[in-house]
């Protein structure tokens, strides 16, 4: 797995730390997103943007980093959104 790391504020150290985490595979996501006519391109990117399956990590504490409710909320409406294209689509109007 691809691994990325960045700079962010430690809830827990309150200070700035290396965090990192491990990333979906973009040749995964493609492959699923091309066999699935695109409908695994939300999932994808709501799992990798909001941190759902592998969220960052303190490299100095080891805390997880979640995204803020409101970054999910947002990455939900995106979600929901795109349901309804697809559900207007299949519907054909």
């Amino acid at each position: 797995m691809p691994i990325r790391q960045t700079q962010k504020r430690c809830r827990t150290c309150g200070r700035l730390t290396l965090h990192q985490k491990e990333t979906f595979s973009a040749a995964l996501g493609c492959l699923g997103t091309l066999l699935t006519a695109g409908l695994f391109l939300p999932f994808w990117l709501l799992a990798d943007l909001a941190g759902i399956i592998r969220p960052w990590r303190c490299q100095a504490c080891g805390r997880a980093y979640h995204m803020s409710v409101g970054g999910l909320l947002v990455s939900l409406v995106v979600l929901g959104l795109w349901a309804l294209v697809i559900y207007f689509v299949v519907q054909g109007l």
